[in-house]
């Protein structure tokens, strides 16, 4: 049975001591690199929120307890240990004395006797705070020099480095974790005996989270905050509905990376909203994080409305995945777009794909798919967003209206911060689209 604890409690619970084990991997949280930047900073910032302002709970976490009490984590090594240095910082931070945290005594490392050794003397030492943490640590007579090329030791200073940049100005830490700021889920698997061989199979020991699996973490995360079953939904759908679709556009047959393609569509539909918004491109970052935290994240400021205007944005990402579901993509764009007249298509340039859904996934946001193509898509997917009152004939007039005024508009066409014309373009195309009519009263569009 699950339980909900905090690392203080847990040794209250039957846990004499948790301990890595030689077969685990390295902490790995402090190590360089964009991607495990990236990690660590929204990492602390969410432990830094249950802090500051609402309690968090940070999922699963089990292993193994001996006849001993020895618990042996068979996952959640990396929470805890930068739970564990978070404990010690704010123990120390508050000059709390020795015997009220002596628990994290119970907590080592077997990789290395030099990661046991560290984590014992990092207990005892009281730093003063009034330099950089870890030339305060390598500084003392108990740190050799050598301890520094230890992966686990080094990556430890990086987080404590930056734990004290983040919490440095944060009071009463200590007592906030100590009333359960963070609390995580412990499940026990008792009787088990892990194995070598279990570690491997079921840790992925020394494999890293690639970029998508962090995104779909975190985009799980924003979208569970903001309503849990959507979020069970989406997550579904991600694996299951949408993960076909892409599989026909991967890159050979062999290839069974898709990741790349998810998240150039996902990039195209938050420019979609932002144009949607009113708002401009320019001047915002493109990084799948970025717009992960602008778009999909609660934040409390104005919560419920906050809440109302992310379900809105899922709802958008949904509507734009699953219109393509119940057609065969290619078939349908390479019918109603073509290369040389033909009588009923669409005309495009020979250098630009007639399936611009693919072209889309393959290129979007490297600087080839052009704000004309995006306009081109957003047609087609506004047909296909209401297809059902809007006979197959009709699409194929009003596409061909706004191709034309595509081709000839451009230097309409554009998005800067000084002429935004982009969010008035997307509404006359969805008028054009679902009446064949143009709306004479939007000014600040196509030619």
């Amino acid at each position: 049975m699950a339980e909900l604890t905090t690392l203080h409690d847990i040794f209250n619970n039957n846990i004499k001591k948790i301990i890595i084990p030689i077969i685990q991997r390295d902490y790995a949280q402090g190590r360089p690199g964009a991607d495990i930047e990236r990690i660590r900073e929204k990492f602390l910032q969410a432990l830094y929120d249950a802090v500051t302002q609402e309690p968090i709970i940070l999922d699963f976490i089990y292993g193994d307890i001996d006849d001993n009490g020895v618990m042996t984590p068979l996952d959640g090594q990396q929470r805890l240990t930068t739970l564990f240095l978070l404990y010690w910082y704010a123990a120390r931070k508050a000059n709390i004395e020795d015997e009220n945290f002596s628990f994290l005594k119970n907590f080592s490392y077997e990789t290395r006797y030099s990661a046991r050794n560290f984590c014992s003397k990092l207990i005892d030492f009281k730093p003063n705070f009034n330099n950089k943490l870890s030339d305060e640590i390598i500084n003392q007579a108990w740190f050799p020099l050598d301890w520094k090329k230890d992966p686990t030791i080094s990556s430890m200073l990086v987080m404590l480095d930056e734990i004290d940049n983040k919490f440095k100005n944060v009071q009463d830490i200590y007592s906030k974790l100590k009333a359960g700021a963070i609390k995580f889920y412990f499940l026990p698997i008792k009787d088990m005996g892990l194995t070598d061989e279990l570690y491997i199979k079921m840790n992925s020991r020394g494999k890293p989270l690639t970029k998508f699996e962090n995104f779909k973490a975190e985009l799980e995360r924003c979208i569970r905050d903001a309503d849990a079953e959507t979020s069970r939904r989406i997550m579904n759908k991600i694996d299951q509905e949408w993960t076909d679709l892409l599989w026909q556009y991967r890159n050979s047959s062999r290839d069974i990376i898709i990741d790349d393609k998810f998240l150039r569509y996902f990039k195209f539909i938050c420019c979609v909203i932002c144009w949607q918004n009113d708002e401009t491109t320019q001047g915002k970052s493109f990084d799948e994080f970025d717009l992960l935290k602008e778009y999909f994240t609660v934040n409390n400021k104005d919560k419920e409305n906050n809440k109302e205007l992310i379900i809105k944005n899922i709802k958008i990402i949904e509507k734009y995945f699953d219109c393509w579901l119940n057609i065969n993509p290619k078939e349908f764009l390479n019918s109603c777009i073509a290369h040389k007249p033909d009588g009923k298509s669409i005309v495009i340039d020979k250098k630009n794909k007639r399936d611009v859904f693919e072209d889309c996934l393959l290129s979007y946001g490297d600087g080839s798919f052009s704000l004309n193509k995006a306009v081109l898509l957003y047609a087609v997917t506004s047909y296909l967003l209401n297809k059902n009152n809007i006979n197959i004939n009709n699409f194929l007039r009003r596409l061909r209206i706004v191709n034309n005024l595509i081709q000839n508009s451009a230097s309409e066409i554009r998005d800067t911060r000084n002429d935004n014309r982009m969010p008035e373009i997307l509404r006359q195309v969805e008028t054009i689209i679902l009446t064949g009519k143009i709306n004479e009263n939007l000014r600040n569009n196509f030619n």
